[in-house]
């Protein structure tokens, strides 16, 4: 009896234990529950984490076969470069060449230029020369010129009265009625000299030569204006008798155009008008 006491006491205390340790697994449960639904959150977020993981290794790829590729181009444009950089090595050391040849025809060019400016220095000394001889020509040039100018206006002077002299010797002579060209004389030039000429007209003196010449006096000649015949002193004597009933006119000796007695001043500007 005390035997089954005993284990009855025993087996008391196990299930108080079991009891405890049932408490206990089921706290232990509750909590390994809340850890399982953290882990289970846990893992969701790193499938997530793993599927963003994944589409960026997927973009990664991507971008290194990108990077591959132009990686590919810049290796081809490296090798394309240290060709043109080996070029430009060699145009470089054929410009330093063509650099020495250009040093020494800079250094004949100054050269060259400084035997320029040496001979440009004796052409400006001579061009100073020069223009002191030319500035001296000019002086004499224009003292020249006055004195030509003097001369062409007493030149003119002359001519002028020497003009005014053949248009009243041409007036005289075609008012006396004798005709010019059918003078028995010439009218001197000035080339001729002689006593009789005046040595201040440049074409002689007009009347030089008729006293000598052997034909009648001006004075006594006259052309009567009807018959064109030579006459004296009794000019109007031979037209009133031989022309008694035609009314007196006056001739042009070049032309021929007759005017009335009455217009003497347009006969005589008639006449003028040929010497002009």
């Amino acid at each position: 009896m005390e035997k089954l006491v005993q284990e009855a006491q025993d087996k008391t205390e196990q299930l108080e234990c079991l009891k405890k340790e049932n408490g206990q697994l089921f706290l232990s449960l509750k909590e390994q529950r809340k850890h399982q639904q953290k882990l289970e959150k846990t893992v969701e977020e790193l499938k997530q984490q793993e599927a963003i993981a994944t589409k960026k290794e997927q973009e990664l790829t991507a971008q290194l076969s990108t990077h591959e590729k132009e990686m590919e181009k810049l290796v081809q444009e490296a090798q394309d470069k240290t060709e043109q950089l080996e070029y430009l090595k060699k145009e470089n050391g054929q410009l330093f060449l063509s650099l020495k040849e250009q040093r020494k025809h800079q250094q004949k060019l100054e050269k060259t230029v400084e035997e320029l400016k040496q001979q440009e220095a004796i052409a400006t000394k001579k061009e100073q020369e020069l223009t002191d001889e030319n500035f001296d020509l000019s002086k004499r040039l224009s003292e020249n010129k006055m004195i030509c100018i003097v001369l062409q206006r007493e030149k003119e002077r002359l001519e002028g009265e020497n003009d005014l002299l053949k248009r009243d010797n041409f007036r005289l002579m075609s008012y006396m009625g004798l005709d010019f060209d059918s003078l028995p004389f010439q009218v001197p030039t000035s080339d001729q000299g002689g006593a009789g000429q005046n040595p201040g007209l440049v074409f002689g003196n007009p009347y030089f030569g008729i006293q000598e010449s052997s034909a009648p006096s001006l004075r006594t000649i006259k052309k009567c204006p009807t018959c064109k015949s030579n006459l004296a002193d009794d000019v109007f004597d031979h037209i009133s008798q031989q022309h008694p009933m035609e009314t007196l006119s006056l001739d042009c000796p070049i032309c021929d155009k007759s005017f009335s007695a009455n217009e003497k001043q347009i006969f005589e500007d008639h006449v003028f008008c040929h010497t002009l």
